[in-house]
């Protein structure tokens, strides 16, 4: 138990709370950062956040806080209040997500807080991403598939909460429709033109066929998967009972 640390035990384990909070809490996208890795907003994905939350809830009963110095005790407090509601993110998986991860929470998917502002905020990033060596165009690809799938995720979920008897009011809905139009244009509008910035920068440095391979894998995962998942993620709202 904590009465047993010695103080500079006592504040290591303390530190390490912190760092493993802030770990988790870095994963996917960080402001000011490049895109490294989307976030993941399927089933498995709370179950797994869930865990990491009960697991630093189990290292903060560890811990003595009233032994710390004030600052460090403050800032523990702050993780495990984050680690609180991750813990409980499988629990509240149907009813309400945090998208960003940002403690902006949001019950359904076609929402302006909900995927829209994911989506949005993704978009934004994309556009800044360099494309001039080999690995930034590897990455950028990836990322794109990547972002297909995440819209395929909340599409999902918004399928499962009608299964499971939630519905979006009225008022949101006929919100939806044109937020999924909306969200379809900014990312035909970002995607599109980087097929042409791609393709330039990868003729200077490849083969003269690479360019016509690349800008058509680029159009098959930018255009073609995204345009389709934001579509099928809107006729899926057709079927969604109206309060």
């Amino acid at each position: 138990m904590s009465k047993t640390l010695n103080q500079d035990e006592l504040i290591g384990r303390a530190m390490t709370l912190v760092h493993d909070t802030w770990r988790e809490a870095s994963r996917g996208i960080t402001p000011g950062e490049p895109i490294r890795v989307l976030p993941r907003v399927d089933f498995a994905e709370s179950q797994r956040r869930s865990k990491v939350g009960k697991a630093l809830l189990e290292q903060g009963g560890q811990i003595d806080l009233d032994l710390l110095p004030h600052e460090l005790a403050l800032t523990v407090r702050v993780a495990l209040s984050k680690a609180t509601n991750w813990s409980r993110e499988e629990e509240w998986y149907w009813l309400v997500f945090d998208a960003l991860g940002a403690e902006v929470p949001a019950m359904f998917a076609a929402t302006p807080y909900g995927g829209g502002i994911l989506l949005g905020s993704l978009l934004n990033n994309f556009s800044t991403l360099p494309v001039h060596s080999r690995g930034d165009r590897h990455r950028y690809l990836g990322l794109l598939a990547d972002y297909a799938e995440l819209i395929g995720q909340l599409h999902t979920r918004t399928v499962g909460q009608e299964e499971r008897g939630i519905f979006m009011p009225r008022a949101q809905l006929l919100q939806s429709g044109p937020l999924l139009i909306g969200l379809k244009a900014q990312a035909m509008a970002v995607l599109k033109p980087l097929r042409k910035s791609i393709a330039h920068c990868t003729g200077r440095l490849l083969r003269p066929t690479m360019p016509l391979l690349l800008s058509w894998r680029v159009t098959t995962l930018a255009v073609v998967a995204t345009r389709w998942a934001l579509d099928n993620m809107r006729a899926g709202l057709r079927f969604t009972r109206r309060w």
